[in-house]
């Protein structure tokens, strides 16, 4: 098999950590991460966005979950034996460019905080030893495609990808809703670890964002006084919170792993009517919070 790039995808969390998952859960988001994948070395390679059905020059292939875990190693391969001109440079180009657009692809889905993509390109090759050499076979990638000279450094990166990765997330939502189809139903985290040793982690505020209409966005981690948990499912985490400050109540997600323990803090609170302080990442749409996502609780 003539790989060309690999990363792994771990599923932590609820049935994941017992080594099984939903089955239609793990299909759909196999299937979201070769197509992000397999559009990712096609814009590396062409400096093009796909679109529709276009013609496929690399493929995804995976292999099963390692005993004690639940994740997979997803190789790309060329569909047709190819060598570049300088395989082990491109390989290290391309690695270096698959990790990156990942992020960026992520970031902008989630409405991530960090919009600066020249921060997010060198946070995320933050302690890479090969990145200099990497960042220079990325740079003669996306030059001999786009036609321009390296010696703009990492502003014909920004500029390159401040033009294209907008539409490349739009090309890939679909790809991104399967691909976080077992957050909240089989795991609770989806973990995509690159070769090079960086990772993307998407949890279920995250995962929300991904599933969310174009007006929501996510707000950063505070703290919220519950004045009572109203409902509350032990078995997904869902819940419904009166909190103070807002006039009706809120719907919750609890992904705090204290959950799953007997006699925790929010089976406590609902049947003593506790009140909680908690820390959560609120949802917004048109600026008002309409769910939160709960990482941690105490008592008030």
């Amino acid at each position: 098999m003539q790989e060309i790039l690999s990363h792994t995808i771990t599923y932590k969390g609820k049935l994941a950590d017992d080594q099984i998952i939903n089955s239609q859960d793990i299909a759909y988001s196999t299937l979201g991460a070769a197509k992000i994948s397999t559009s990712i070395i096609h814009y590396i390679c062409t400096g093009r966005v796909p679109k529709g059905n276009y013609a496929k020059s690399y493929q995804c292939v995976s292999r099963p979950p390692k005993p004690g875990s639940y994740e997979f190693v997803q190789y790309i391969i060329p569909v047709a034996p190819a060598f570049a001109e300088n395989p082990q440079g491109f390989v290290l180009g391309a690695s270096f460019l698959f990790q990156t657009i990942w992020c960026l692809l992520m970031n902008t889905l989630t409405k991530g905080p960090n919009h600066d993509i020249v921060a997010i390109i060198k946070a995320i090759n933050e302690g890479n030893q090969a990145r200099d050499k990497a960042w220079l076979e990325a740079l003669n990638i996306v030059a001999r495609e786009r036609k321009i000279n390296t010696q703009d450094g990492i502003e014909l990166l920004d500029k390159h990808f401040n033009d294209t990765i907008p539409e490349m997330a739009k090309v890939n939502k679909n790809n991104a809703v399967n691909f976080v189809q077992p957050i909240g139903n089989s795991c609770d985290t989806v973990i995509n670890f690159f070769q090079n040793g960086g990772n993307v982690t998407l949890g279920t505020s995250e995962a929300e964002m991904i599933r969310s209409r174009e007006s929501d966005s996510v707000g950063e981690e505070i703290q919220y006084e519950c004045i009572r948990i109203t409902e509350l499912n032990l078995s997904n985490g869902r819940c419904i919170l009166n909190v103070l400050g807002f006039d009706e109540n809120v719907p919750g997600y609890i992904h705090d792993p204290v959950l799953r323990q007997p006699s925790n803090i929010y089976s406590t609170a609902l049947d003593k009517h506790k009140s909680l302080r908690l820390t959560a990442k609120p949802i917004l749409r048109d600026s008002a919070v309409i769910k939160l996502h709960i990482s941690n609780a105490r008592p008030l």
